[in-house]
């Protein structure tokens, strides 16, 4: 059916990691995100993109820069038939080149894991189109709106419409004011579908304020006891608001302040600190990373004790995003923005880490490392140094995947194997205390019931998980008597949605500019443009749709067997407006027409060369001129087959004129007067 929209996902169905989707409205194909699985390499790793024709997706939406939603951006652009257009916020973009860059970088110690290189980088960042927050953009018949989405910087859900088809699509969202980014909005339409991520299923996040306090206490305790902190984390996103956590708490503890926070994507916190330990972070570098600085900088700073204690972050993708944060405040909350002092992401209690080897291993400090979820690289090459050390602490500020260390943490093993394959012992603190800005059950059942969409689709979230949770949005639903069917389909599983929905005729021009009201009738050109369709005065058809118009002109020719008196009785029969006029015929000139005969209101013109007997038709191309056209054709036909004596003929005012053209339009279910006009 025409209203149907087409819902396959092609990666995050039923699954986290390579999020990317296919919608198809009307006969538009839209691409949603196109992330990498952090469990796979290689191709491997890429959505299920070969389902299908690249050359007919229309556009790609990018919500936002991690990899799991963006990685997979480069190929598509570069490497697949893809022709259409790639869109993101400016933010995004900027963090795109960045990470992707070190994506690159990584990669090439294993060829196995590049699909693109640099070059192509370089072509994708040309092709990409940015956006504004809650600016309306059509492009190629569909309307794209991005809303503020308060997962990292940047992020955005996307609003589509077509055709008066609406669907919002989240990306990862957050509800939750952070210490530097806003709440996710709640766009001000009813969606007729939302597709929404389901990463925490049916948990709850404990408040901010409790979470932060949990975070600090940990981070003292550690601290205290001469532990090292680890906290492992995205190199941009919670990591940045960790930060200022951290930074924060050290400003206020002068005994910490000669305590080092590293930041090699990782982070630290209080209860560590106070045993001397050490606080292991391991972080993404964009994203929980940043939220995670701003708190243990303000902890620093209320924390005199703390600032001898060194933080460290050892992550030069997170020194450049940096900037990026620093450039974007605007982008960012009230709290940001309204900061009287210094740019709060100039840490003053948090420092560059450009080797592992600067560590002091004798005394305690806190260190953000990337990957959040230890599969490599600093964050893992420190938990395996210090993880059989009860002083010191792993902090997992972040979701984690299936399949990875991080998560296989959670489940309090003895012992775990490390890169090399020895067995070394567990003795180091495991604390989770999440800041992955995912919105939690209550959050997303608070926001599913404001926006009321006729569907709801479900997708990022484990199997298990979605289950329960589309369980009990159903249940939800039942009782506040909400009709909102929810899905949660597989990859490569294809929802057939209809929507009982009237097309939308939009006005354009001068049409729309008359006051209207109920049963009025409006005259114009309706054009399918795109997906919508547009009524448009003929005269500004070329302004509004690019089409220029043009006359064409038909010249027929016929013979004429059984003379011009047979002719014309014969064109009588068709219409009562027929004229003649006899022509000054030129002297020795045979060619020249003796009479010229008008007739269907002028539209069509004949020409009756009486000395080599043939008649031009000629008239202006159009669908009921070519009507006429055969109806003239079978006149001329039926005087030169059955030619009739010329005293029978009556005279030409006497003869009795039969509407049959019109009565032919009427019963072919055609208005004539549309027609002509």
């Amino acid at each position: 059916m025409e209203n149907d929209i087409i819902f396959t996902p092609l990666g995050a169905g039923q699954e986290v990691g390579r999020s990317c989707h296919l919608l198809q409205i009307r006969n538009k194909n839209i691409m949603l995100d196109c992330g990498i699985h952090p469990g796979l390499s290689g191709v491997d790793s890429l959505p299920f993109i070969d389902s299908c024709d690249m050359d007919t997706i229309d556009m790609l939406l990018v919500t936002h820069f991690h990899l799991d939603h963006a990685g997979g951006v480069p190929f598509i652009l570069t490497k697949t038939r893809f022709k259409g257009k790639c869109i993101m916020t400016q933010a995004t973009k900027a963090i795109y080149k960045i990470l992707m860059t070190d994506y690159l970088r990584l990669g090439s110690k294993d060829s196995n894991r590049i699909m693109f290189n640099e070059e192509d980088l370089e072509q994708s960042l040309k092709r990409i189109q940015t956006v504004d927050f809650h600016e309306v953009n059509e492009i190629d018949g569909v309307t794209i709106t991005a809303y503020v989405a308060g997962h990292v910087l940047g992020a955005c859900m996307f609003a589509i419409e077509i055709d008066g088809l609406k669907v919002l699509y989240t990306g990862d969202f957050s509800r939750v004011e952070s210490r530097h980014l806003c709440s996710a909005d709640i766009p001000p339409f009813k969606p007729d579908v939302l597709i929404t991520e389901a990463t925490f299923g049916c948990q709850n996040h404990e408040s901010q304020e409790v979470r932060e306090k949990r975070f600090i206490t940990m981070i003292s305790a550690v601290m205290k006891r001469g532990g090292k902190c680890l906290i492992p984390a995205f190199a941009v996103g919670t990591a940045q608001e960790l930060m200022l956590i951290l930074d924060e708490m050290w400003e206020k503890n002068k005994r910490f302040q000669k305590i080092p926070i590293y930041y090699c994507s990782g982070l630290a916190k209080n209860a560590v600190m106070k045993r001397g330990g050490k606080c292991l972070i391991p972080a993404f570098a964009v994203g929980t990373a940043q939220e995670l600085m701003l708190i243990l900088d303000e902890m620093w700073e209320k924390n005199k004790r703390f600032q001898k204690i060194p933080i460290y972050y050892c992550s030069g993708l997170a020194k450049k995003c940096m900037a990026v944060y620093q450039t974007f405040l605007s982008s960012m909350n009230n709290r940001i923005q309204q900061s009287t002092t210094t740019n709060p992401f100039h840490f003053r209690h948090i420092q560059n880490l450009k080797s592992i080897d600067a560590i002091n291993e004798k005394g305690p400090c806190v260190v953000l490392a990337s990957p959040a979820m230890l599969q490599s690289g600093m964050s893992r090459e420190l938990f395996e140094r210090w993880c059989t050390d009860g002083k010191n602490c792993i902090v997992l500020a972040g979701y984690s995947v299936e399949g990875t260390l991080a998560k296989h943490l959670l489940t309090d093993p003895d012992e775990i194997v490390a890169m090399n394959g020895q067995r070394l012992q567990l003795k180091m603190q495991i604390v989770s205390c999440s800041f992955a800005a995912h919105v939690d059950y209550q959050a997303a059942s608070d926001f599913y019931l404001k926006l009321k969409p006729e569907k709801l689709i479900l997708v990022h979230g484990e199997a298990n998980e979605m289950a329960r949770k589309q369980t009990a949005l159903v249940n939800l639903f039942k009782k506040e008597g909400q009709e909102t069917e929810v899905f949660s389909p597989k990859n490569l599983e294809q929802l057939n949605i209809n929507i009982d929905k009237d097309r939308l005729l939009l006005l354009r021009g001068t049409i729309s500019e008359k006051p209207l009201k109920s049963g009025d009738r409006l005259e114009g050109v309706m054009v399918k443009h795109s997906a919508y369709y547009r009524l448009i005065s003929p005269e500004e058809i070329l302004k509004y749709t690019g089409i220029k118009a043009h006359n064409h002109f038909q010249t027929i020719w016929h013979v004429m067997e059984s003379g011009f008196e047979n002719l014309k009785f014969n064109l009588c029969q068709l219409t009562n407006d027929v004229k003649i006029d006899q022509l000054i015929m030129n002297v020795g000139n045979s060619e020249a027409p003796a009479f010229k005969v008008t007739l269907y209101n002028d539209d069509m013109i004949l020409y009756i060369y009486t000395r080599s007997k043939k008649v031009a038709l000629c008239y202006q191309w159009g669908p009921l001129q070519d009507i006429y056209a055969d109806c003239i054709a079978g006149a001329i036909i039926h005087a030169n087959l059955n030619p009739l004596p010329i005293k029978t003929m009556l005279k030409l005012e006497e003869y009795n004129y039969v509407p049959s053209i019109n009565q032919v339009i009427i019963d072919h279910n055609f208005d004539d007067k549309k027609m002509e006009e």
